[in-house]
């Protein structure tokens, strides 16, 4: 058998990491890193879902092999991100490719509440109305 990059000890680290902490954070990640495919996947797990409720099962049912199945794609894509930064790591150490784990990991600004820099600050008389 051929071996690939990805390696049991990719698939268990971020199987725990997704166990321990639920699907929410890594499918989070997964939607700011690659929305198109995060969105592929989703649809399609919704496409699954209601074939399963149409056909009756129950709804708690559907609930749980949708996670089950959202788990599995995640722990793969984790698995296979995790695999190729070690793989390239070395290659590109000062570029965003060698710093995968970094920004991975970095919390995301919220720039809802920044006000950018060209934006005049509001006065006393601004009564919020768009003129």
């Amino acid at each position: 058998m051929r071996k690939g990059i990805v390696e049991k000890v990719d698939l268990n680290e971020v199987d725990q990491q997704i166990e321990g902490a639920g699907n929410g954070p890594a499918a989070e990640q997964m939607r700011k890193l690659e929305p198109e495919l995060f969105e592929y996947v989703n649809q399609r797990l919704i496409h699954a879902a209601g074939k399963l409720a149409v056909n009756g099962a129950p709804t708690r049912l559907v609930q749980q092999v949708t996670n089950d199945n959202l788990a599995t794609m995640l722990v793969a894509v984790g698995a296979m991100w995790r695999a190729q930064h070690r793989l390239w790591k070395d290659v590109f150490k000062d570029t965003p490719l060698g710093h995968l784990a970094d920004l991975l990991d970095a919390p995301e600004k919220d720039t809802a509440t920044e006000p950018h820099q060209d934006d005049p600050e509001p006065s006393d008389e601004d009564d919020g109305k768009i003129s």
